[in-house]
């Protein structure tokens, strides 16, 4: 009896720790690094977004198929998800498959639906105990119909501020401290809704005072095009040309964290380049992004609406090139990198900006290590020529093969005059992308 009565005390004490994120080594809530640039956990470790975007993972599947999900990303490293509240059409379809909606009155945002909640709630809760981050769309405004449109608009701003602040209150990162931030808009500019998404969020906030919430636009630049007022603190780049909105999201002033939410997804059609891309398209967004400054990317499958055959797309290459990627930057002080937007490392090969052979590259703040990204341009080899002087100290040279993972050792060398590396062509996906490590701090890969 009282080694029961033991075995009952532990537990309930075990329940009462905080879970915290034991897979990566990194403890939530998040909060922003000290100049601004990306996000640190409570341990002030910085915390690299690797996320993948399961929209309507909520609305699609039960609470064991959410575990298997999270579980396979979780294996390949990534440590964030995105996804939506509620269905992106309209609040028609907005049935979860317990059969529940958000609200009892499918365009009434005061009637909640607490079956439906806590179903998210279970969601979260799973993704916290596998230390994943939650970014989410509560009131999707959609590219191509209405979406949440004649809803938002039904409800005005004063319903919409109480949903804000029902959602800042139950989600609350006391709560739920993996909650990351919020969403507003969706595949949308700013337009008649504006006020009611202005709304929510500053109903989130004024709840949950510390949370990051951003905007989604329609996939051509980023969230600060679009919005100006205070609430925004964190900016959303959805774009095609990713470096080069990125290079702009750095450069503004005041700082504002930005990361890669969307750009193209990969899929069975991969050679539709215009819809679903190739592993060497998903990967080479990823790298250009962190290159550039962000506070991480989110990667995405042709199932972000998790369709009936989402499972065949969990274990696409990309995914599993994505993991070697953000094992590379997290074993080197990933956020020490400055972005080196004047071409003062690598000098030459590094081709046209604005074009997809454009060669992204950093330099940490205190010199001792350069990574350059090269983008494929077919099959052939690439020469790059890079200033040595950048650097500090006596470097090691490496090439990565950001399809396999493995690291080739150059060489090294003295950090003065200029210097030719030629990467080594095709690397195994009949593609020629390569990263180029400069190290003098002695990083074991």
């Amino acid at each position: 009896m009282k080694k029961n009565i033991l075995i009952l005390v532990i537990a309930l004490l075990f329940l009462q720790l905080p879970i915290s994120n034991q897979v990566f080594g990194q403890n939530f809530p998040l909060k922003l690094s000290s100049n601004g640039r990306y996000f640190v956990d409570s341990d002030d470790k910085p915390f690299l977004i690797n996320g993948d975007t399961p929209w309507l993972l909520i609305q699609k599947l039960t609470l064991e198929e959410v575990k298997f999900f999270l579980d396979n990303r979780v294996a390949k490293k990534f440590n964030t998800i995105q996804i939506m509240l509620n269905d992106y059409h309209s609040p028609v379809n907005d049935l979860n498959r317990e059969g529940n909606r958000p609200f009892g009155n499918e365009n009434d945002f005061s009637t909640i639906d607490e079956a439906y909640f806590l179903f998210v709630d279970k969601v979260i809760t799973e993704a916290r105990l596998r230390g994943l981050g939650i970014i989410m769309a509560p009131l999707w405004r959609d590219c191509c119909s209405e979406g949440w449109r004649p809803a938002l608009n039904a409800n005005g701003v004063t319903k919409s501020r109480q949903f804000g602040e029902y959602l800042g209150t139950r989600y609350s990162r006391a709560n739920h401290p993996n909650f990351i931030g919020w969403m507003m808009g969706g595949d949308h500019i700013v337009d008649d809704t504006y006020d009611e998404y202005k709304a929510v969020a500053e109903g989130i906030k004024a709840k949950d005072p510390g949370v990051f919430l951003t905007y989604h636009t329609n996939p051509v630049g980023k969230s600060t095009d679009q919005v100006s007022d205070a609430w925004l603190n964190l900016n959303s780049v959805y774009t095609q040309d990713i470096y080069v909105d990125s290079d702009e999201a750095y450069a503004l002033t005041p700082v504002m964290p930005f990361y890669l939410s969307e750009a193209k997804y990969e899929g069975l059609l991969a050679n539709n380049t215009q819809d679903n891309a190739a592993p060497y398209i998903v990967r080479r967004q990823a790298y250009w992004s962190i290159l550039c400054g962000s506070a991480g990317h989110i990667y995405g499958t042709d199932a972000w609406d998790v369709n009936s055959n989402w499972k065949e797309f969990l274990d696409l290459p990309g995914a599993i090139d994505i993991s070697y990627m953000y094992a590379f930057f997290t074993s080197i002080e990933w956020a020490t990198l400055v972005p080196d937007k004047s071409q003062t490392l690598v000098t030459e090969g590094f081709g046209t900006y604005g074009n997809d052979d454009y060669v992204t590259s950093a330099l940490t703040s205190d010199g001792k290590v350069g990574v350059a990204y090269l983008a494929s341009t077919g099959t052939n080899t690439r020469t790059l020529t890079v200033d040595m002087s950048k650097l500090t100290g006596t470097v090691t040279a490496k090439w990565f093969n950001p399809n396999t993972g493995i690291y080739t050792t150059i060489g090294s060398y003295v950090n003065c005059g200029s210097r030719n590396f030629i990467s080594l062509g095709i690397n195994g996906e009949s593609a020629n992308d390569w990263i180029l490590i400069l190290d003098a701090r002695g990083y074991d890969y």
